[in-house]
């Protein structure tokens, strides 16, 4: 095992989830968190050389709630979406976001949100990258997502380079998504009804190698203990099978392509491929976005100078965090 240097979940005091991961960066102890406020841990992290994830962002979006798929991240999920593509764009250091943690309850829409943040935020010039993850606080979650990393060598330094450069995979023992089920259902022929879980005694899907041919405009992965693969481009699936011509789906692809590795034993997800080319999809202006993030933000600022100022709550508040 490597015991990463502060990996913590930040904004626990968030009312509405707006939970961030951060790695490598000494920041967060004695910090509430605001509710609705992502910007702080993010800004934070980045100021201190750390890295940082957006965790199960349907908690925060509500889109949890939405047994019916097609209506998870539609129009009505806009500021949403806005508010995430704007984040990512301005800090960096924030790799992507969770797309499938603990059993997939709260994040089994969250493929959708990637989906939609990768054909925002590809054409401004970076990536978006997924992570699975247990959420473990407790023992009972354990081992229900986790992240795959391609290290030539298991250190720290191996590590944060994996996370940085995206050489990883995220991956899960659990789908809830409805939509996502009857696909893979009709490739496999097989019912797999409305939420899946994958039999543990089961190897785990793994992806031994993928091979990119830039003339050819081909991919393809070598895989095992896989019964399908499917790829998805702008958010949905053009081609099912180990490898993709790139040129045979032209007129189905934007600015990226992704593939999914189902098994009986879990299901594997690849970052995004980013694609250039002539007419790839350009970036659009998003200016005019206000985070209502920051109104909370100030709140709270304003409530730990009371608190710092006010000798009996500072007492209070350090004996509590400190």
């Amino acid at each position: 095992m490597l015991q990463v240097p502060y990996g913590i979940e930040q904004n626990g005091a968030s009312f509405n989830n707006t939970h961030v991961n951060t790695w490598f960066v000494d920041y967060g102890n004695g910090v509430l968190g605001a509710t609705s406020d992502y910007e702080t841990a993010l800004s934070n992290a980045e100021k201190g050389g750390g890295l940082s994830v957006i965790n199960h962002p349907g908690e925060y979006t509500g889109a949890k709630e939405e047994n019916d798929p097609e209506k998870a991240y539609d129009e009505s999920y806009s500021y949403y979406i806005n508010k995430f593509a704007n984040l990512l764009i301005q800090y960096p250091s924030c790799l992507g976001i969770d797309i499938n943690s603990k059993t997939d309850g709260r994040t089994k829409n969250d493929r959708k949100l990637w989906d939609k943040l990768l054909q925002q935020v590809v054409p401004t010039g970076r990536n978006v990258f997924a992570i699975g993850s247990s959420d473990a606080h407790r023992e009972s979650a354990v081992d229900s997502g986790w992240t795959v990393h391609l290290m030539p060598e298991k250190s720290i330094d191996g590590l944060r380079t994996s996370m940085e450069d995206g050489t990883f995979f995220a991956a899960s023992h659990y789908i809830k998504n409805a939509k996502e089920l009857a696909i893979f259902s009709s490739e496999i022929g097989e019912d797999l009804s409305t939420e899946w879980t994958a039999d543990m005694s089961l190897p785990d899907p793994i992806v031994r190698s993928i091979t990119v041919d830039d003339e050819e405009d081909t991919i393809a992965l070598a895989v095992e203990n896989a019964r399908t693969v499917h790829w998805i481009a702008d958010g949905e699936v053009i081609a099912v099978g180990d490898n993709i011509d790139l040129d045979d789906y032209s007129d189905q692809i934007g600015s990226y392509v992704r593939a999914e590795v189902f098994g009986d034993g879990g299901i594997l997800y690849t970052q995004a491929f980013v694609l250039s080319y002539d007419e790839a999809p350009e970036t659009e202006s998003n200016d005019g976005f206000f985070d209502f993030g920051n109104i909370f933000k100030r709140l709270y600022e304003v409530l730990m100078i009371f608190i710092e100022n006010n000798k009996t709550l500072n007492a209070l508040y350090e004996w509590l965090f400190t």
